[in-house]
């Protein structure tokens, strides 16, 4: 549980680096626009919905561990899964708060052809 919610705390850390998982055969060969509709055009269609319903799913699934006092079956001290789930929300907020400043600044280089420091 306790690397769950550190990978979960680390999604935005990973995005404010460019760590995650993309494909760059045809992206590294586009100039700082490209990139920046890409990412801009990815954010609207995939990033925010898909986080979205992930925050969504993840807070009801805090809220109801939080009021059933849920526990863990696995291990013999049964720990609360309660601090895990608030984890995972808590890491999905900072991954949508750092997408929408990824965001802003994509839609400054492409509407300004600029970046913005």
């Amino acid at each position: 549980m306790i690397g769950g919610g550190m990978s979960a705390l680390a999604w935005s850390y990973a995005l404010l680096h460019h760590s995650h998982t993309r494909i760059d055969m045809l992206y590294n060969r586009l100039p700082a626009r490209g990139k920046a509709a890409v990412d801009v055009i990815g954010a609207l269609l995939g990033f925010f919905p898909l986080y979205a319903i992930f925050a969504i799913g993840a807070g009801k699934w805090a809220i109801m561990s939080w009021e059933k006092h849920e526990v863990s079956v696995f291990g013999i001290w049964f720990p609360s899964m309660a601090p895990f789930r608030i984890a995972v929300l808590s890491g999905f907020i900072l991954l949508i708060l750092q997408g929408m400043a990824e965001f802003a600044r994509d839609l400054y280089l492409l509407l300004r052809n600029r970046r913005y420091d």
